[in-house]
């Protein structure tokens, strides 16, 4: 039978989910209407789908690549969490809680084009910004380089070299070539086994035989 304790332990716990829900919920709905108050635009424009009125196609392989960025953060949070609820953290757990936040962030920078035309709009050229995330994954790559080494590593790597042919094909292209299928191309080839590398690392850090460690 369920103890006292336990009930008012859920039910904390039931408060304080409820709380973060909609903490989450009031502040996008409130990025909304100050946008759609600072911007003029309508409403629609904000909360309707981005394909709206438009082929169900559209935007394929920039979707796809969102998708799979949402995923990997996803898998990387959830395992962070997982392994610091069996108080079994360690650099396992800090690894997947960076990577899961890295991820976040490009999915987010992807989603919104914020190093297309959101920053840049505000003064970050597009090449400084290049320099940036090029200095997060540096830092990510040698904070953690000991434990990477550990993993399916040649997959990581390779993720980065599409990544980098990527943002060559933007910035210079191959003349004859279709520049949008040569620049997204290479993105979501790297997307995938940026995704499928991560979530090998945080099924193996979860497997009972690992204890959290890394194959």
């Amino acid at each position: 039978m369920e103890s006292t304790a336990s009930r008012h332990s859920r039910s904390r716990s039931t408060l304080l989910t409820g709380a973060v829900v909609l903490a989450i919920s009031v502040f996008l709905i409130g990025m909304v209407v100050i946008i759609q108050q600072k911007s003029g635009v309508s409403t629609g424009m904000l909360t309707q789908d981005p394909i709206f009125h438009r082929p169900a196609y559209t935007g394929l392989l920039s979707q796809a690549g969102i998708l799979l960025w949402s995923a990997a953060a996803a898998i990387c949070l959830l395992s962070a969490f997982v392994l610091r609820e069996r108080q079994s953290w360690g650099t396992p757990g800090r690894f997947l809680l960076s990577a899961g936040l890295l991820t976040l962030y490009l999915c987010l920078d992807d989603a919104f084009m914020l190093h297309d035309s959101v920053l840049p709009g505000i003064g970050l050229f597009e090449s400084f910004l290049y320099v940036v995330y090029l200095g997060l994954i540096l830092t990510f790559l040698i904070g953690f380089r000991k434990h990477i080494l550990q993993t399916e590593y040649l997959v990581l790597a390779a993720a980065l070299v599409f990544f980098g042919l990527s943002i060559v094909c933007d910035v210079w292209g191959i003349p004859g070539v279709d520049p949008f299928l040569l620049e997204d191309g290479t993105k979501i080839v790297g997307i995938v086994m940026w995704s499928s590398y991560f979530f090998r690392v945080a099924a193996s850090a979860l497997s009972p035989e690992n204890g959290g460690g890394f194959v």
